[in-house]
């Protein structure tokens, strides 16, 4: 479970500018962070382990290329959004953010599975409330309260702090197990990382930690299991976590040259949000809410003058799922609910879609999520 969560997870709290050179070192506040809600971005992630990579330095003003990687695994989209019309907002009612993402690839087995890392993101800290899973296929959720990741504000080169965490389940009297994790956390590094899609100014954070499992039966220890690692996770202002790499276990040399797990970014949020051929003034799609939903949702967009429109939704195949606006539309403020059927008005399965706007030449793009 606990390398599920580093994976599929993305990393998640392992941590947290575009450029090719710095002049000063870099300083990434809440705002920085909050100013992501309403954003998505695509990840590659790495799911068979074995990756080599060269790490580069710790210091100030380093380049690390990470550019030439081999990632071999799934690619993911991530959603930054507020709590509200999530499935698990109320189990968390302190987190103001959300990231979300939807893994369809099914080699986890269990179909299609929709992660949430449900965040409180404070002037003078970040802290991950907890987290949720929810197996689509098997109609089952798991949720994990855990307050111990926590990283101050405002995160700059030479910030360190600690993360303990211990947790137990069942009774140590009778039958247990328990598990204690230490984190220690430094940023170690600011420069500029080289990734496939640009380079991106940033820190890096270094984070080196050891875990204990024990097994209790009658109050007596009958077996322990204990390991560590060390990972580093390249952050920036604008893009949150722009790649993150995982020595194999009880590998204690820093300088690690084979990762258990990696992922980068590799497509912005710029990028992704919108999808424009020409004139992109002569009208605005808008980012659908709730986002994720569950069993419809508002798509709302803006026309400058009346316009024939064309709004349709497709799967990430590039399949058309159904029309939602087809003809003129006067000009001003309009919006449209899709209720998540397709064309012949039978329900779709959950994952990520793409609703499309057409106005004459003019093509704009957002994606979002369908939560069953």
């Amino acid at each position: 479970m606990r390398k599920m969560r580093q994976i599929i997870f993305i990393g998640l709290m392992a941590s947290l500018l575009g450029g090719s050179s710095l002049s000063a070192q870099i300083s990434i506040t809440d705002s920085d962070i909050l100013g992501l809600i309403g954003q998505t971005q695509l990840v590659d992630i790495d799911t068979i382990g074995g990756v080599a990579i060269n790490l580069g330095s710790a210091g100030a003003n380093q380049t690390w290329d990470l550019s030439n990687v081999m990632v071999d695994g799934i690619q993911l989209e991530v959603l930054f959004q507020t709590p509200a019309g999530t499935p698990f907002s109320a189990s968390f009612p302190t987190a103001n953010m959300v990231r979300s993402t939807t893994d369809s690839s099914g080699q986890d087995g269990f179909g299609v599975v929709n992660l949430f890392e449900y965040i409180s993101v404070g002037s003078s800290e970040f802290e991950t409330i907890g987290s949720a899973v929810q197996v689509v296929d098997l109609d089952t959720s798991f949720l994990e309260f855990n307050s111990n990741d926590v990283a101050p504000l405002p995160l700059s080169f030479n910030t360190t702090w600690t993360n303990l965490s211990a947790d137990t389940v069942g009774d140590i009297a009778t039958f247990a197990n328990v598990s204690y994790d230490t984190t220690d956390n430094t940023v170690d590094g600011w420069g500029t990382v080289i990734l496939p899609i640009g380079s991106f100014e940033c820190l890096r954070v270094r984070a080196d930690s050891r875990f204990k499992d024990e097994s209790y039966v009658g109050g007596q220890v009958i077996s322990s299991f204990s390991g560590s690692s060390i990972s580093y996770s390249w952050v920036s202002k604008d893009n949150f976590i722009l790649a993150e790499a995982e020595s194999e276990e009880n590998d204690t040399n820093p300088n690690f040259t084979m990762a258990e797990s990696f992922f980068r970014l590799s497509a912005t949020p710029t990028a992704l949000d919108e999808e424009t051929t020409s004139a992109p003034g002569s009208f605005q799609l808008l980012q659908n809410y709730p986002n994720p939903f569950n069993p419809e949702t508002t798509i709302r967009f803006e026309l400058l003058e009346g316009s024939n429109v064309e709004l349709a939704v497709y799967d990430l195949t590039g399949q058309h799922v159904t029309s939602l606006v087809s003809g003129h539309k006067t000009s001003g403020a309009h919006q449209v609910i899709w209720n998540g059927r397709d064309a012949a008005g039978q329900q779709v399965s959950s994952g990520i879609y793409i609703y499309r706007m057409t106005v004459g030449n003019v093509v704009q793009a957002r994606k979002m999520a369908l939560i069953r």
